[in-house]
């Protein structure tokens, strides 16, 4: 089927490519699979538009799970990229802490500090 290989072929391939419009092209079972299969393993489309085609019941839910699964993990990254800018920035304001313990440290006479 002609949407199969769009899907392997061109939508897979072309994480730039962000909207598909397939209505009224007589996408079949098969190619709602195929584009769901592309859409689970990732890639660049924002908006598919598949009205007055021919997808069963199948293809339809092969479909909403790709993009609920997608959608989850597109949150678990973000989450993910969160948690780790938030953990950088502990680290930050640690150090900086610990470096302004030490210059203090060292002006009343602690390490590095004057002579007594």
């Amino acid at each position: 089927e002609g949407c199969t290989s769009l899907a392997n072929l061109a939508v897979a391939r072309n994480p730039s490519l962000a909207t598909l419009y397939l209505s009224g092209n007589a996408v079949r079972e098969a190619g709602a699979l195929a584009l769901a299969d592309v859409i689970a393993a990732g890639c660049g489309l924002t908006s598919l538009h598949l009205t007055a085609n021919r997808i069963c019941a199948k293809g339809v839910k092969g479909l909403m799970r790709s993009i609920a699964e997608f959608d989850v993990t597109m949150q678990m990254a973000q989450q993910d990229r969160e948690n780790r800018m938030a953990l950088e920035e502990e680290k930050k304001k640690r150090v900086m802490k610990s470096n302004n313990g030490n210059h203090t440290a060292r002006g009343r006479g602690g390490e590095g500090g004057e002579e007594q």
